[in-house]
């Protein structure tokens, strides 16, 4: 039997919980909303080659030195590690997830390798536009890999972003550039920033996707992240060794307060925290929004 006032107190109960779902759905993100983030990522992004500049410049006293990038990059990542690896074991049922991460720290490692490498035989203004392709190879990957039709607006992001090479190349006829399309001005340094953009646009590509294949695992944005990183450190500590000749370099300047203070900001919150607003962001936005946005990193650097 039912007491009297049941039926109304089920009521008041499903209205209450009803409401909650309500309230629930109002704080999803939008799609404008989760490019507000992107932007947001883009900013902080943009602080990484003042920080990386002063720690590969400046040794212990605040004497100016070079490091290699090999070193600059393991000690970030390490940091970065730290944070990971717990988060990692806790969510280590997640056996999918963690492979997805794994495989996208390789195509991380290969942006950060090819940065580095083609940053000692051309100048950085050079190999940061040749990064920002990106936005002209994630809808190319999306199409390959997700079946994604290319729209339009693809296209001409596309061409953009190939013109504004072909003129920093000395490709095309305009201000001042060659008058023919001579790829004599093309060197190492040029192929190998490439990797910049294939690498990490392909990151991007894939952590849009994993995002929604995985969407019913817990922890999803968490466990990606911590795999990625726990990959790139792997790597970095073995370009570390290759550099080297298979000895661990002297590390100690890294524990100085302002390096220490460096290395928290490049390794937690522009890695670890900036990887996890980008799987966020995500969730509604697409990579190639992703890519078109962080196409701005470079106008943003040169302003701080």
């Amino acid at each position: 039997p039912i007491s009297p006032g049941t039926g109304s107190k089920m009521i008041r109960r499903k209205r209450i919980f009803g409401g909650r779902r309500k309230r629930q759905k109002k704080l999803e993100l939008g799609l404008w909303e989760s490019r507000g983030i992107l932007v947001f990522v883009a900013c902080m992004y943009s602080s990484n080659f003042a920080s990386i500049k002063y720690l590969e410049t400046v040794c212990q006293g605040g004497v100016k030195c070079e490091h290699d990038p090999a070193e600059i990059a393991f000690s970030r990542f390490f940091v970065s590690t730290l944070v990971a690896l717990p988060i990692l074991y806790a969510n280590r049922a997640n056996g999918p997830l963690i492979l997805a991460g794994l495989e996208c720290g390789v195509g991380m490692t290969v942006n950060y390798v090819t940065q580095a490498k083609s940053l000692e035989l051309i100048p950085a203004g050079k190999v940061c536009l040749i990064g920002t392709m990106s936005c002209a190879a994630v809808p190319f990957y999306r199409m390959i890999f997700m079946g994604k039709p290319l729209k339009t607006t693809n296209l001409i992001s596309a061409a953009m972003a190939l013109l504004g090479v072909a003129i920093l190349e000395n490709l095309v006829p305009i201000f001042g550039g060659g008058g023919k399309a001579d790829l004599s001005s093309v060197g190492w340094g040029d192929i190998l920033a490439m990797g910049q953009p294939l690498g990490f646009g392909y990151v991007v590509m894939r952590q849009e996707y994993y995002m929604a294949k995985y969407a019913h695992l817990p922890n999803k944005k968490l466990t990606f992240m911590s795999a990625t990183f726990v990959c790139v450190c792997v790597l970095m500590f073995v370009w570390v060794l290759w550099d080297n000749s298979g000895r661990l370099p002297n590390l100690g300047y890294m524990f100085e307060i302002k390096h220490v203070m460096a290395l928290f900001w490049l390794g937690v919150v522009t890695s670890v925290g900036a990887n996890l607003l980008t799987g966020t962001a995500l969730e509604k936005a697409s990579g190639t929004d992703a890519a078109l946005i962080f196409a701005l990193e470079p106008i943003m650097a040169s302003l701080i």
